[in-house]
């Protein structure tokens, strides 16, 4: 068998591992729910709900269609939020699997972040629907939507690699996660439009990767737009250098991570 047959025989394998994975995931976490998938469309929804009643009715702000402007953001942050969350201890937390049969490490983060997009996807569902009854103006553009999503998909992944490699050394990564996020949530314009900011503030969300992909979701989704070339151009180069700076990390420290676990 020759070397190019053997990696193609390993991609094989790898792929259906996460396939088989991501299948057992999604039924662990929704293993006596009544609801069970449901709840990966029930959860933005009911957070838009609770977010538009106090931003339109308590602060009074006003804007059309406020509500999935609030769900374009939310879908693209509970994919990074819950994907993190999950994914700083997929190494840690399949220790005992990975002492006792040989597979690839980068399986655990691959399948974390699979997981969560399938979460994703069943939540553009009744996304699409409040938009086709509130009669927001779909365009061609929404099929421009993986254009975002892949490289968000990147981007998380060479997250993950970071942060679950940093907590098999240091445990206390994913416990200052939480806190971090929550932080992360009110300085990403989720829950409001940019220009709600004072002129000399707008500024600081450049640093801030997640605005650059809520803002592509935004375009799309919202605005029925094709991302800006900026928008473009800072998302796939983010999501290139978190990837490859991950992945680079992961694949280091992968060999020490059995005697940490």
């Amino acid at each position: 068998m020759t070397s190019l047959e053997t990696n193609r025989k390993r991609r094989v394998i790898f792929y259906n591992l996460v396939e088989l994975l991501v299948k057992r995931e999604l039924k662990v976490r929704y293993r006596g729910s009544f609801l069970g998938y449901l709840w990966s469309m029930l959860n933005p929804l009911l957070t838009m709900v609770v977010l538009s009643f106090i931003f339109t009715h308590l602060m009074r702000f006003k804007m059309e269609n406020f509500s999935l402007f609030i769900l374009c953001g939310l879908l693209a942050w509970n994919f990074f939020n819950q994907s993190l969350l999950i994914g700083v201890n997929c190494i840690v937390n399949n220790a005992s699997l990975l002492k006792k049969v040989k597979v690839p490490i980068s399986l655990f983060p691959t399948v974390t972040v699979f997981s969560s997009l399938v979460n994703m996807v069943l939540a553009l569902l009744p996304y699409f629907v409040i938009a086709i009854i509130l009669k927001l103006d779909l365009t061609f553009n929404v099929f421009l939507l993986p254009l975002i999503i892949i490289p968000f998909v990147f981007f998380t992944l060479g997250s993950i690699f970071l942060l679950a490699s940093a907590n098999v050394f240091f445990r206390d990564v994913a416990h200052s996660l939480e806190p971090v996020l929550m932080i992360a949530f009110y300085a990403t314009p989720i829950i409001y439009p940019i220009t709600m900011l004072p002129a000399e503030y707008r500024g600081f969300l450049m640093y801030n990767p997640m605005s650059h992909f809520v803002s592509g979701f935004r375009d799309v989704l919202f605005y029925g737009e094709m991302p800006s070339m900026p928008t473009l151009i800072w998302i796939y180069s983010l999501a290139i250098g978190f990837f490859i700076a991950g992945f680079l990390c992961f694949r280091k420290l992968s060999p020490k991570f059995i005697y940490k676990i």
